[in-house]
């Protein structure tokens, strides 16, 4: 018999084969892992690695991004404290906009706007988020993805120089466009509620009134023309309805016409007045809330007595019928007279209209007057005071309160110099000379803030502009190269940029300068100390709501953003983690059924096993005994 087929090693390898795989697969059951080692699957061991490598980086991805989250979500809150404040004063720069509160009411409103602009800085400068500026308006880089890539978030500055700013010109002007016709008794107003300036004015020497509708870009439309006049224009809402109405002269007769809104107009009313044509200006010189018109003819020859002007009332629904009529301080019977402008103002700050008169007579010599009606508040006016008077001729006037002090002042033009009589609330005024600052005469003086740098400033009619430094003195005489013919340019904001622009009137049209535009911090002029700086302060706060704004939309945005990136990168860290599980999970049923085979198989061995040793002890027994 041979011994070697009844090997017992042969039977515990396999045995030992066996007991390893019942172990292997005793340990894919308990851990659910089919890949426990590289050794069980190579290929689905180096995939699940890399599965696992990206669910990381994607989870780590996401964390990031809840940090950023966070982060925007301090600043937007930061952003909107900043607005509720600005709200705030823009509410006390409404206030101090209004002429009618005591100066201790200012006084006091004025420690509340710098308390909240204290707090303003504070929230600027004190906003973080785990130790990072959250308004400093550096962004955000964040390493996104399982590859880490640097991706940028932009945040807006919160810093309250960079929020609260004014837009100031530059004093450089773009190059110049032409438009429509020569005009006289021009005027910028919106004729058709868009929020657009317009030109109004008329054919020069008479004619017909002539409108070119601003676009708000710069730009106007082609010239539309309605009824006509022979001498001035008023404009105002006459009769109370929210739209620019216009008044003008037809010989003997004032006409005004009543504007739908739209930029068209139509005959209201027309007054026999029997008075020549002449200059037209429009106030509410009776207080009761309607405006009413002042005239002064342009030509006037007194064979029989003393030029007038004369006060047309308004009656309260747009129609005009009581008049007074005032005779002028100068000439005599026989000389001859000319109607130069009217201007109406507040010169003696008791809140009722006053009205400037600006003459020439011919009384032996011919000389010019300025002469000042001063209200009483109830349509009738009290004696005229003449405050200037010489045989030089004279600009076209223009009024307003350049030194900020609360009283209207009175700027002029002779030869080369300019003549400011600085009002004193009082019936006299104060003469200030700027000499030789100009090459020629001119025929009009406009006051504006040229320079948007928050003073007023002079615009002699054709040549250049004294910038002014708000105390009288002279900042800068600037000559920007402009020509224009009688009528003087026309001043406003044409492309709505925050800057004044120019109209200039020449031979045969019309030619705008757009005045470019910076933007610069506003913290300088956040006061309401007049009523002009509070006017002023509100446009800023204007543009600070709409920065402040804008930051929010922002701020919103790129939280929109990180949150859909949040909830996509889970849900790829879900997809990648389900893939891994998949490549590398066990099939229960499948090793539970490979289990009880090993098991089996493992009895079947051990039995195998134990009948070899006994027949192994049985030849070993037989061979003993021989």
């Amino acid at each position: 018999m041979k011994i070697g087929s009844l090997n017992p090693y042969t039977g515990a390898a396999n045995l030992g084969r066996t007991v390893l795989a019942i172990s292997r697969s005793l340990e894919r059951l308990s851990t659910g892992k089919r890949v426990n080692r590289p050794q069980d699957d190579p290929a689905s061991f180096a995939l699940s690695e890399r599965l696992d490598s990206q669910v990381r980086g994607l989870n780590e991805s996401v964390r990031g991004v809840n940090d950023a989250m966070g982060l925007v979500q301090t600043a937007s809150t930061a952003y909107s404290s900043q607005l509720e404040l600005v709200q705030r004063m823009r509410e006390i720069a409404l206030e101090g906009s209004s002429s009618t509160i005591s100066s201790t009411t200012r006084s006091e409103l004025t420690k509340e706007l710098q308390g909240l602009l204290d707090e303003y800085r504070k929230i600027s400068q004190n906003t973080s988020f785990k130790g990072i500026d959250a308004l400093n308006g550096a962004g955000i880089t964040l390493a996104l993805g399982d590859e880490a890539q640097l991706t940028e978030f932009e945040l807006s500055d919160g810093d309250a120089a960079s929020t609260i700013t004014d837009v100031v010109g530059t004093g450089a002007f773009a190059p110049s466009k032409k438009f429509g016709s020569t005009l006289s008794s021009s005027s910028l107003v919106d004729v058709n509620n868009d929020g657009h300036l317009d030109v109004v004015g008329m054919a020069t020497g008479g004619g017909a009134i002539r409108i070119n509708l601003g676009t708000g870009n710069g730009n106007f439309s082609p010239s539309t023309t309605f009824g006509s006049s022979t001498g001035g224009l008023a404009v105002g809402d006459f009769d109370g309805n929210g739209t620019v109405d216009i008044a003008g002269n037809i010989q003997s007769n004032i006409v005004w016409y009543s504007g739908a809104g739209d930029g068209t107009f139509a005959v209201a009313q027309t007054l026999s007045s029997g008075w020549d044509y002449g200059h037209l200006s429009s106030a509410d010189v009776d207080n009761d809330g309607d405006l009413d018109l002042i005239h002064l003819n342009d030509n006037i020859s007194t064979g029989s007595g003393t030029g007038n002007w004369h006060v047309v009332l308004n009656d309260g629904d747009g129609l005009f019928s009581a008049y007074s009529t005032t005779a002028l301080l100068k000439g005599n019977a026989g000389t001859y007279l000319d109607g130069l402008a009217l201007k109406t103002a507040d010169f003696d700050g008791d809140g009722n209209t006053d009205v400037l008169i600006n003459y020439s007579y011919d009384d032996g010599a011919l000389s010019y007057a300025f002469e000042v009606a001063y209200g009483n508040g109830d349509g009738t006016f009290a004696t005229a005071t003449t405050v200037w008077q010489n045989g030089s001729s004279t600009s076209i006037p223009d009024v307003a309160d350049l030194n900020r002090d609360g009283f209207d002042d009175i700027v002029f033009n002779q030869g080369t110099n300019i003549y400011a009589l600085k009002g004193t609330g009082a019936a006299n005024f104060v003469t200030a000379t700027y000499s030789s600052v100009l090459t020629n005469s001119v025929s009009y003086v406009q006051i504006a803030d040229y320079d948007s740098d928050g003073n007023l400033d002079i615009v002699p009619g054709r040549y250049s502009a004294l910038l002014l430094d708000g105390a009288w003195g002279i900042k800068e005489n600037r000559n920007f190269g402009f020509t224009s013919a009688a009528g003087g340019p026309l001043i406003g904001d044409l492309n709505q940029d925050g800057v004044n622009d120019v109209i200039t009137v020449a031979a045969a049209t019309q030619t705008i300068y757009l005045q470019k535009s910076r933007e610069v911090s506003g913290l300088g002029k956040v006061s309401i100390e007049t009523t002009d700086k509070a006017a002023r302060l509100l446009s800023i706060l204007d543009r600070t709501i709409e920065n402040l704004t804008e930051n929010i939309g922002q701020a919103a945005a790129v939280h929109s953003r990180l949150d859909q990136y949040a909830a996509g990168s889970l849900l790829m860290s879900e997809t990648l983690s389900e893939a891994k599980q998949r490549a590398t999970e066990v099939d229960f049923a499948l090793e539970t059924a490979e289990l009880v085979r090993l098991q089996i198989l493992q009895d079947a061995q051990v039995a195998v096993r134990a009948q070899a040793n006994v027949q192994l002890q049985k030849v070993i027994s037989l061979l003993n005994g021989l």
